[in-house]
């Protein structure tokens, strides 16, 4: 009898064994409901091609460099970088729209609120006066 319950065990896969019912995209489901929310996606790095590490990496040093020129800039949150924008240069521009850019995945709903309002456009017309005046 404890013979033919390993082998049943056997067969069974982990999520039978543990009780999960589903797997959505954020959380686990079992009989109790659901337990879990994921919060981070990780990424096994070692198994990714030099190139899309370095890319990463590249991805990761923008962000911190447009955050400390928006801090060196003394700028906190969108409102003082929109006020900015008027006065801003090459640098503080492209770390205004980085800022943007990432934040959407922080704050859903903020590219749509920043076409809405306008400032997308603004932050493009500012390139644009920078790049056409040599700045």
């Amino acid at each position: 009898m404890k013979n033919n319950r390993q082998k049943e065990k056997q067969k069974q896969s982990t999520r039978d064994l543990i009780g999960i019912d589903d797997l959505t995209d954020y959380s686990i489901k079992t009989a109790y409901g659901e337990l879990v929310y994921f919060i981070i996606h990780p990424t096994n790095i070692s198994v990714l091609s030099e190139s899309t590490v370095s890319a990463r990496i590249y991805a990761l040093m923008t962000v911190l460099k447009g955050i400390e020129v928006i801090e060196k800039n003394g700028l906190h949150g969108t409102e003082e970088m929109n006020t900015a924008l008027e006065g801003s240069d090459l640098e503080l521009t492209l770390a205004i729209l980085t800022g943007y850019i990432r934040q959407e995945r922080f704050c859903d709903g903020l590219w749509e609120s920043a076409v809405k309002d306008k400032t997308f456009l603004k932050i493009l017309r500012r390139l644009e006066k920078l790049l056409l005046d040599g700045n």
